[in-house]
């Protein structure tokens, strides 16, 4: 290899092809490592990144339609959170309207609401 297929990848300063031979450790390796680092991207919970949904995150999130998320959003029962042109909405305020709801319909796995003593 030249001095030059180190200073311009892939190709020397005359055009001609430049090529790199690796063991097939290295090769290994280097697959092991990449395939280490997508395996803990794809482990990373999405709230390590953001504690913000875009509209389609948020849709996925509660699996419904973004409509559903643009009709509370509305009905003021999600804050808008503008960043540029995107509307965001926090994970932890869809979550608790989730609870809310099962609450009231007693959805699985939750205690319906008990009745105001006071109404």
């Amino acid at each position: 290899m030249t001095d030059a297929c180190l200073r311009t990848p892939g190709q020397t300063p005359e055009g001609m092809p430049c090529s790199l031979t690796l063991s097939e450790q290295i090769v290994e390796a280097i697959a092991e490592q990449a395939a280490a680092i997508v395996l803990e991207r794809l482990q990373a919970p999405p709230s390590a990144t953001s504690p913000y949904l875009t509209v389609n995150e948020a849709t996925e999130f509660i699996r419904a339609k973004p409509q559903r998320i643009y009709d509370l959003l509305s009905a003021r029962r999600l804050t808008r959170h503008k960043e540029g042109g995107r509307t965001l909405v926090l994970r932890a305020e869809l979550e608790s309207l989730i609870v809310a709801e099962a609450r009231n319909r007693g959805g699985p796995g939750v205690a319906p609401r008990p009745a105001n003593p006071h109404s």
